[in-house]
């Protein structure tokens, strides 16, 4: 398609599309909008956002969340200088743990897949993938079924 084409099929469509009525919005639906905010806003105020709670709810929350993070630290022994080098040696010898257990299990999975007959590893990864294709297949249909009518009204 050439520039020319792309451009004559814009101005097409352009007209087209002018040439089109407008669809004006049914009469109820100012009336069911309103309604679906008035629902979303007569729940309790605890299952509103944050700064929709009354004041004194607001403030007993703050209070009560510095007092939990107060008792927090008085129970660990109050603030104190963290040993970084402690910190990153403690850390350095977990870490070196973990290498060490994901390395032995590189290992034995390395010898259990060298000594698997080929065919049967090609079957397996075949069968997952099928499996997988399935459950995406399933899936698609499940959303398309379930999906609720965008056509409808609110």
């Amino acid at each position: 398609m050439t520039p020319r084409d792309e451009e004559h099929l814009e101005q097409l469509t352009r007209a087209a599309l002018r040439d089109l009525p407008w669809r004006r919005a049914p009469e109820s639906l100012p009336a069911r909008v309103l309604a679906a905010i008035a629902q979303q806003s007569s729940g309790p105020w605890w299952t509103q956002g944050y700064s929709r709670w009354p004041t004194t709810a607001r403030v007993v929350f703050v209070a009560l969340t510095l007092s939990l993070l107060a008792g927090g630290i008085w129970v660990l022994g109050g603030p104190r200088p963290i040993n970084v080098i402690a910190l990153g040696m403690l850390a350095g010898e977990r870490v070196q743990g973990i290498c060490a257990v994901v390395s032995a299990l590189g290992n034995a999975a390395a010898i259990v897949i060298q000594n698997i007959n080929p065919r049967w590893l090609l079957g397996v990864l075949g069968v997952i993938a099928l499996a997988n294709a399935v459950l995406l297949g399933l899936a698609a249909i499940a959303y398309r079924v379930l999906q609720p009518d965008r056509d409808s009204p609110l």
